[in-house]
């Protein structure tokens, strides 16, 4: 019996210590446990949502109970500007997801997400970070989709549409947004790699990410406010890494508010697509075709 506690505490160490290996990568300014108000854990296997969540031997079983408990800690007035975090441990996770904790840190350990994370405005979230997560979601029109969510970020993650004419990720009056380091592909599932609709989004940032689109690789709304954003050192590539073509509109801004597009490799058959009169706004991308109004040819050194 003291062997098997002895091998058990060693095991959650080891984990422990992968976790904390993770989150130093992926450059957070936090330890797992020194910085953080409160440290939740997830494990679908092991865990149960009648534990506490607070280690990995009394890990909740799902998502939304974890989040739950996070937006509880700090909605106590001492514990309001503290940051928490969420572990989810390795594993495919099915639940719905309609909320996101306030100021927390989502951190996966080799996690695959199948279940909808369609984020409505009555879940707002202002701060929340998703670190190391895989989406592969069947039947969505979005596979990640978020609306009113102030300073989210988005990083080290990978999207994979497996429904037709599917859009990757999906903003709607999400400022300060910002996603890097993402991939996001789908065999020709997906049309829209990422997509900011409607409302303020402005302080958005997509830098260097990978994207597999058949139509267009990152599309700004008519009325998607973006002026003080920046789409940089993105890689909008062909249809499919493996079935080769290339997209249509490579980045495609529609609105008289258009980010900074800058250095940017760019294969599409219109390259870069913006309003007349907003050809200033881009810069030193690389790109393989002439766009609509020669913002290629001007600013492509």
């Amino acid at each position: 019996m003291l062997l098997k506690r002895y091998l058990e505490d060693k095991f959650n160490e080891l984990k422990q210590d992968i976790v904390d290996g993770v989150l130093l990568a992926q450059g957070s300014l936090y330890a797992s446990n020194g910085g953080y108000g409160r440290v939740f854990y997830v494990d679908n296997v092991n865990g149960a949502d009648t534990y506490d969540g607070r280690s990995w031997k009394r890990a909740f079983s799902t998502i939304t109970t974890a989040i739950t408990a996070s937006n509880a800690y700090r909605a106590v007035a001492a514990n309001v500007n503290k940051r928490n975090a969420i572990y989810i441990s390795g594993g495919t996770y099915s639940e719905t997801v309609t909320a996101l904790p306030s100021r927390c840190d989502i951190i996966g350990i080799g996690t695959a997400l199948t279940g909808n994370w369609t984020i409505p405005d009555g879940g707002r979230a202002a701060g929340c970070h998703l670190h190391g997560l895989y989406w592969s979601i069947a039947g969505a029109t979005s596979v990640i989709s978020f609306v009113n969510c102030a300073s989210l970020e988005i990083g080290n993650c990978q999207l994979y549409g497996t429904t037709s004419n599917a859009i990757g990720m999906e903003f709607t009056g999400c400022s300060k947004t910002y996603i890097h380091d993402c991939h996001i592909f789908g065999n020709l599932n997906v049309a829209t790699g990422i997509k900011f609709t409607d409302g303020g989004c402005y302080g958005m940032r997509v830098f260097d990410n990978l994207i597999y689109a058949k139509d267009v690789g990152i599309h700004i709304g008519t009325n998607a406010y973006c002026a003080t954003g920046q789409l940089m050192r993105n890689l909008i590539a062909s249809k499919d890494a493996n079935y080769g073509g290339q997209c249509v509109l490579g980045i495609n801004c529609e609105g008289n508010y258009p980010p900074m597009v800058v250095e940017n490799n760019i294969s599409a058959i219109d390259a870069i697509s913006t309003n007349p009169g907003h050809l200033d706004n881009s810069l030193n991308n690389i790109t393989n075709e002439a766009g609509t109004y020669g913002c290629e040819a001007l600013y492509t050194p």
